[in-house]
C-alpha cells in the first residue's frame, strides 16, 4: 500500500474511482462508489466536513454520538491531509458522500485510524456503507504483505462498536485493552466471502483522476 506525504501539495483534485458496488438487502439495492482521495483533494474534503452536520442528519441520536461522528469525520480528513493516510470516500447514488475511512501502514500491519458513516438524508443512513468500506480495506489487505489489520473500537460508550466489528471477524487483541481489535488474513478472507453475498463489487482498474467537485452534491 502506497502512503504519500502531503508536504508542499497544492489542491489540484486527484480523486480516483476505485470500485463501484451494488449492495443487496432483500429487495433494496444501494449503489455505493468508492473513491480514493488524497491531500490534493483538500478543498472538497474540507467542504464535506463543513457541509456535513451530524446533529441535523441524525436528530434522534444522542448529542455525544453525534459529536463522535462529527469528530471522526474531521479526524479522517486530517489523517488524509496532514498525516499521509490512505483514505477511501464512500459515495451513494453517484454523488452523495456517506462514509470515509483512513488507514496507515504500521510495521507489518495495516492500522485503521478512522471509520465514519452518516446519512444522506435526515434520519436515513445508507445501508452497508460501513461494510462496503471494510470490503475495500480487506481487498487492500489481501494484496498487501501485512499480517493483520488493527483498529480501536468503542466498547464503553452509548453505542459500543465491538459487536459490530466482531461480526466482521475482528477479535479483541488483549483482554487488558478491550478497545484494540485485530483481524488476520484468513479471517479477512472469510469476511470478504460473507460480504460478497450482499455486496456486488466491481473494481475500476483504470479509474481516471478527476475533480470530485464535479461529481459530488455538496449543496
Amino acid at each position: 500500500m502506497e502512503i504519500t506525504s502531503c508536504k508542499n501539495y497544492t489542491p489540484n483534485f486527484q480523486a480516483r474511482l476505485v470500485a463501484k458496488t451494488v449492495n443487496c438487502i432483500g429487495k433494496l439495492e444501494t449503489k455505493i462508489d468508492l473513491w480514493e482521495v488524497s491531500p490534493q483533494d483538500s478543498v472538497v474534503l474540507n467542504k464535506i466536513v463543513e457541509k456535513t452536520n451530524m446533529r441535523e442528519l441524525m436528530p434522534n441520536v444522542p448529542y455525544f454520538e453525534n459529536k463522535r461522528h462529527q469528530d471522526m469525520l474531521a479526524i479522517a480528513v486530517d489523517d488524509t491531509l496532514l498525516r499521509g493516510a490512505k483514505t477511501y470516500l464512500a459515495v451513494a447514488d453517484g454523488n452523495k458522500p456517506c462514509g470515509i475511512m483512513s488507514i496507515f501502514k504500521e510495521n507489518n500491519d495495516l492500522k485503521t485510524s478512522c471509520v465514519c458513516t452518516w446519512p444522506v438524508e435526515i434520519g436515513k443512513k445508507v445501508k452497508f456503507a460501513g461494510k462496503t468500506l471494510f470490503y475495500q480495506i480487506f481487498q487492500d489487505f489481501k494484496d498487501s504483505k501485512a499480517k493483520k489489520i488493527v483498529l480501536e473500537a468503542i466498547y464503553d460508550g452509548p453505542a459500543p462498536t465491538v459487536p459490530w466489528y466482531e461480526s466482521l471477524g475482528f477479535r479483541v487483541a488483549d483482554k487488558n485493552r478491550l478497545d484494540t481489535m485485530v483481524i488476520n488474513q484468513a479471517k479477512a478472507k472469510d469476511a470478504c466471502k460473507r460480504l460478497s453475498n450482499r455486496i456486488d463489487y466491481t473494481p475500476v482498474t483504470e479509474g481516471k483522476k478527476v475533480d470530485l467537485a464535479t461529481v459530488l452534491d455538496l449543496d
